[in-house]
């Protein structure tokens, strides 16, 4: 009776273990402007997001520079209105193969290409 209880007891244990690290493992990660210069660790095929305080209807809009499509992909990209003429991009990537990429955005007005943009955002994404 003391060896089933033991087991029992166990395998309680351990389920609520395993449990509560997929948990922690499977927790997406935002990446706001807060995070500019900062580096993020990644496992592979894991999904993260970006998400920014963005207009688009005052002609503002953030772009990615070409940045290394082998470590990190692009899966889609939406805008989220929030009130009067502000929201959220949100930017969903994939971490794709180990190693390195630098990821930088912008917020500009498309027609003032030679103009230094409004903001910047460099992070770093490691895939291990």
């Amino acid at each position: 009776m003391k060896k089933r209880l033991c087991l029992c007891l166990f395998a309680v244990i351990s389920f609520q273990l395993l449990t509560s690290c997929q948990l922690f493992t499977n927790k997406p990660i935002n990446v706001t402007d807060n995070d500019n210069g900062k580096s993020f660790y990644l496992k592979k095929n894991e999904v993260f997001f970006i998400e920014l305080d963005s207009s688009p209807e005052t002609g503002y809009m953030w772009d990615i520079l070409p940045y290394n499509e082998r470590i990190i992909s692009c899966i889609d990209s939406k805008f989220i209105k929030k009130e009067d003429l502000k929201g959220i991009r949100v930017i969903r990537l994939r971490a794709r193969a180990e190693g390195e990429a630098d990821l930088n955005l912008i917020y500009y007005r498309i027609w003032e290409k030679s103009k230094t943009p409004v903001k910047e955002i460099n992070v770093r994404i490691v895939v291990k």
